[in-house]
């Protein structure tokens, strides 16, 4: 390699490609360096590229290269200086001076009104042809206007100043980083501390475009804050937590943001933030209390024989939903076996209620058939104490709807009244009863009549129901001497259903033999009073 090369190779690109053009070379399809020297080496001899270092022992060439080395240092030196000037220029005067300065600009009296009172008055002089005060006038607005001007500016960029370097402060409380504004700051206190007119109003401008789109970027962020904020009180809306509060807060958190007023939003986004993370806590609580209560609803169903089949179902999908944290599908399908459960429980007890009915139904059916047997036998002086009691027992027990109860007392009415009927149907042969074979409705006149061995009937016609079997009491047999007094004493009536003498019976009443009526023996003394009783 030639002294030559080495020179070229020592030399940069761009040196290479202004040493190629001034000797014509052409680097067409050359970019690389290696290929730049070798098309130089092969177009232009050594000698002409450099001619004074033939036959020389390099020392000019080593003048040359200290040359450019203090031209650099010369450079590096130049941009230090600049970046010192720039430096000293954000430097800031005594603060406190720069504070007084600016508190007198933002507090100091513009004296518009002497301005406006020579607009008002020019026209006139102008007007009556006082040309020489007109002229005077003019000359004074102008330099009152200056003045005007001045201190207008000074006090624009004096509340500019102050504004943003508050603006500053609280949005570094926030956690901006705000570098850059605080530079501007300090180059605009500067400006306005050097009274620089023009400087001063462009340093302003620089910090109020600045800080005011930090502030913008600031808005922005709570307002995006504040629409995820109402996004999530949609979701715990939806699965019925109580929002009241954080509604409130973020409709205020939005007329402080109309405002303007940045930290009054983020706190009540904040407080709505707490609000809405404890109400959903509180629903997540009352919905996993709803599992128990929908469990105790099945358990009841069970109880009544109900199908719970549906609403188990629904409950192991809750609690596969509410494991997957979507307490929403949770809340609906709760509800559903909820509704399930109490509608299998409505069905059982709508079965539960036409069996009462229809037992009860059974029990007065067998209680009215027999009924007219026990009065039947009562005519003829068998012993219906029993029976009696037995149906007053049974009506009592339906009465407050104790079917079960009822039809058992009901049943044994049944079997009494089963061994009491051949006693019953030999007294009716006896006294050639026989049950009829037709006759005529005393309602309606039907012959369509029914009669049952009871001694009631019914006409298929209007369904009015009767008794064919009418017995007179018997004739009360004599009664020896020492029950004269106990004869006399018993009540000599008649039953007011059917006409038929009553009976006085021991412990019951008066008891008509033929129907079955019965007077309690309360109205004993009262009927004595009217001399139905000595």
């Amino acid at each position: 390699m030639t002294d030559a090369e080495e020179r070229l190779k020592a030399m940069t690109v761009a040196q290479l490609k202004q040493l190629a053009k001034e000797h014509g070379v052409s680097l067409k399809g050359r970019k690389k360096k290696r290929e730049i020297v070798a098309a130089i080496m092969e177009s232009v001899e050594p000698s002409a590229l450099f001619p004074s270092y033939e036959g020389n022992d390099g020392k000019e060439e080593i003048a040359e290269e200290l040359e450019d080395v203090e031209e650099g240092i010369a450079e590096i030196m130049a941009d230090t200086e600049e970046a010192i000037a720039i430096t000293e220029s954000e430097r800031l005067p005594d603060e406190d001076e720069i504070a007084e300065k600016l508190d007198n600009a933002r507090n100091g009296m513009l004296d518009f009104n002497t301005l406006l009172q020579y607009l008002e008055t020019l026209p006139k002089t102008f007007d009556r042809g006082d040309y020489a005060l007109a002229l005077y006038q003019v000359m004074a607005a102008e330099r009152i206007s200056e003045r005007v001007f001045s201190g207008w500016q000074s006090w624009a960029v004096a509340w500019i100043i102050s504004a943003s370097e508050r603006m500053i402060e609280e949005l570094e409380s926030t956690g901006y980083d705000m570098g850059e504004q605080r530079r501007l700051l300090r180059v605009s206190k500067r400006a306005f501390a050097d009274g620089l007119r023009e400087s001063m109003k462009e340093s302003a401008m620089n910090l109020e475009k600045a800080v005011s789109r930090a502030f913008e970027q600031r808005m922005a962020d709570v307002n995006d804050r504040l629409t995820s904020c109402e996004a999530e009180l949609t979701k715990i809306s939806e699965i019925g937590a109580n929002i009241t509060d954080a509604s409130q807060l973020l409709v205020s958190a939005k007329n402080a943001l109309l405002k303007y007023d940045h930290l009054g939003a983020e706190k009540r986004i904040m407080e709505a933030e707490s609000s809405i993370e404890l109400a959903k806590t509180q629903r997540i609580q009352q919905i996993n209390d709803y599992f128990p209560r929908v469990e105790s609803l099945i358990d009841d169903g069970r109880t009544l024989g109900a199908d719970m089949s549906e609403a188990e179902h629904l409950l192991k999908l809750a609690r596969d939903s509410f494991s997957r944290e979507d307490y929403l599908m949770t809340s609906e399908l709760l509800g559903k076996a909820e509704a399930a459960a109490l509608e299998g429980q409505e069905e059982q007890i709508e079965k539960a209620m036409k069996l009462r009915k229809s037992q009860i139904a059974k029990a007065a059916e067998i209680i009215n058939y027999n009924e007219p047997f026990v009065r039947e036998a009562m005519a003829y002086g068998l012993d219906v104490a029993n029976s009696s009691d037995l149906i007053q027992r049974a009506k009592a027990a339906l009465s407050r709807d104790d079917y079960v109860e009822g039809l058992r007392l009901a049943n044994e009415l049944k079997k009494l009244i089963l061994s009491l009927k051949p006693a019953i149907m030999g007294a009716r042969q006896k006294k050639g009863i026989t049950i009829p074979d037709k006759g005529i409705c005393s309602k309606c006149g039907s012959d369509r009549l029914s009669f049952s061995d009871n001694g009631t009937g019914v006409c298929e016609n209007c369904g009015y129901t009767f008794m064919w079997l009418r017995l007179q009491a018997p004739a009360p047999a004599a009664a020896p001497a020492s029950a004269v007094r106990q004869e006399a004493a018993q009540p000599q009536n008649i039953c007011p259903r059917c006409g038929t003498a009553l009976n006085f019976v021991n412990g019951v009443g008066l008891v008509c033999p033929n129907c079955g009526f019965t007077r309690a023996v309360s109205v004993k003394k009262k009927m004595a009073k009217k001399g139905l009783f000595r």
